[in-house]
């Protein structure tokens, strides 16, 4: 292999090459990887399973990942935890296998199949009814047709029957968006879906309520369009060396510093919107927030490693450290990827789930905490003696449509079809709009799946990044014994 007292390093590298063997991966696997939610650290240890596997190693221990892969040994288990919580690898006799993957990705696979085949029997049905009855529906899309100049593609019809049925939008009220969308030459079924999502914000139903929207205002919103005029004469008269007039009287006035007009005038020269109107907002950020008064005390900042111990340590820190990019990510992408956090009762779920919403509202970002146990006794009510169905469409509207939305105990409850599909169709409308949701539960997946369904289970997994969260004991009892001492 020497030539001149040199070696023939491309023989060499190509003796070894091949000696080496190669590592077979399931194309099929590569395709669901990211359905799987599996992230790239994930797929390089699954790769590390195939790798020994094929060289017939089954009794592994974890320096013969972290010789293989040059990764932390934390950052490895916890991938492999993840893995394990969703039925990836299975744990035979103490033994990790990769045969889990199979049937996961054979469920993936056929919900594919089932989905494109009902979707096709779905828009066949819709056109044989189309042709064969006309109904307001029918001729809504008819409408939308005409005044785009094509025929609507199958998703863009999806899009119309469900503001019908789904959202709840009455034909006057999707005819009259579709109105304002031609008048802007924007022909765009997003743009309408969000004038649509506006007037629903607004509890606006009808054309009247549109009009009075539009064209109507009210008293005080006159009397303040009026102060912010005279501020302004005022502010050219002094520019000129005129002698402003005086500020419209306010006989009690909210604020002494802006006197209730929402405008601080600087110099004479600058203007500044007061804090009297941050604040307001800020109260009705919070106020919208749903969270209770205890939860508005957490933050991520006080979070404490010192209750966790050993590998919960290195969990929590993870969880802390992925929170926080979490928010931070979000101020720059709002479409990023959601959380899902799960383990023990008491291990600071509730914490990190408040800590990361009072972040974002402090950013100015509309943020809804909802305690799922309670969210669904407040949906069935909608039901009781009195009750009204546009109730509930009102409070699905808002947990879809916010920019962020904590779902706090995820756990056991009394789930019923009913609440199944109410949770899998909130959750489906926000990942299919990629808006982020925080998760927090006391079960794994096994668990999630077994209460709420596969589709429901594979939407969160493909919004969410999974963490555990484990501790040696209750941090809420660890917290009285320190106070007790």
């Amino acid at each position: 292999m020497e030539n001149n007292g040199r070696y023939h390093i491309p023989a060499l590298f190509s003796r070894d090459f091949f000696a080496e063997g190669f590592t077979v991966v399931p194309n099929i696997f590569i395709k669901y990887s990211h359905r799987l939610g599996l992230k790239t650290t994930d797929i390089m240890v699954m790769l590390a399973f195939f790798y020994f596997q094929q060289q017939g190693r089954y009794e592994l221990e974890m320096a013969d990942f972290v010789q293989l892969l040059h990764l932390p040994e934390g950052e490895i288990q916890c991938s492999i935890d993840k893995m394990r919580d969703l039925g990836v690898l299975t744990d035979t006799d103490h033994v990790l296998e990769t045969r889990g993957l199979f049937e996961k990705v054979a469920d993936l696979w056929a919900e594919e199949k089932v989905q494109d085949e009902q979707n096709k029997q779905q828009h066949a049905s819709l056109a044989l009814q189309f042709k064969q009855s006309p109904t307001p529906l029918t001729k809504t899309i008819n409408l939308f047709e005409r005044e785009f100049g094509r025929a609507l593609t199958p998703i863009e019809i999806d899009k119309i029957n469900n503001w019908h049925y789904d959202q709840g939008y009455t034909d006057t009220l999707i005819k009259e968006a579709l109105k304002r969308a031609v008048l802007r030459g924007i022909l765009n079924m997003n743009y309408i879906d969000k004038i649509l999502a506006s007037w629903a914000k607004m509890n606006i139903r009808t054309t009247r309520e549109i009009i009075e929207y539009l064209f109507n205002i009210s008293e005080e919103q006159v009397i303040k369009m009026k102060q912010v005029t005279e501020i302004l004469n005022n502010l050219k008269k002094t520019l000129k060396g005129e002698e402003p007039r005086s500020p419209i009287e306010n006989k009690t006035p909210h604020c002494s510093i802006c006197q209730d007009r929402g405008v601080v005038i600087i110099d004479g020269e600058k203007a500044r919107i007061c804090d009297c109107v941050k604040q307001v907002h800020r109260e009705l950020r919070y106020e919208h927030a749903n969270i209770s008064p205890e939860i508005k005390n957490h933050l991520l900042e006080d979070f404490q490693l010192k209750y966790y111990h050993g590998e919960h340590r290195q969990r929590a820190a993870r969880v802390l450290n992925d929170a926080r990019q979490f928010v931070n990510d979000y101020l720059e992408n709002h479409h990023r990827s959601g959380l899902l956090i799960t383990g023990d009762v008491g291990a600071g779920k509730t914490f990190i789930a408040g800590a990361i919403t009072n972040f974002l509202l402090k950013e100015g970002v509309q943020v809804l905490f909802l305690v799922v146990p309670d969210f669904l006794d407040t949906l069935r009510a909608t039901y009781s003696k009195g009750g009204a169905e546009g109730d509930e469409a009102t409070l699905i509207r808002e947990a879809r449509q916010v920019d962020v939305l904590v779902l706090d105990d995820l756990g056991v409850h009394n789930y019923t079809p009913w609440t199944c599909n109410k949770i899998y169709s909130l959750l489906n409308y926000r990942m299919n709009y990629r808006l982020p949701v925080v998760i927090t539960t006391n079960l794994d997946l096994f668990e999630i799946e077994k209460h709420l369904g596969k589709r429901t289970t594979s939407r969160i997994v493909q919004m969410c990044s999974v963490y555990r969260l484990t501790v040696d004991q209750d941090i809420r009892y660890q917290k009285s014994l320190e106070s007790k001492s």
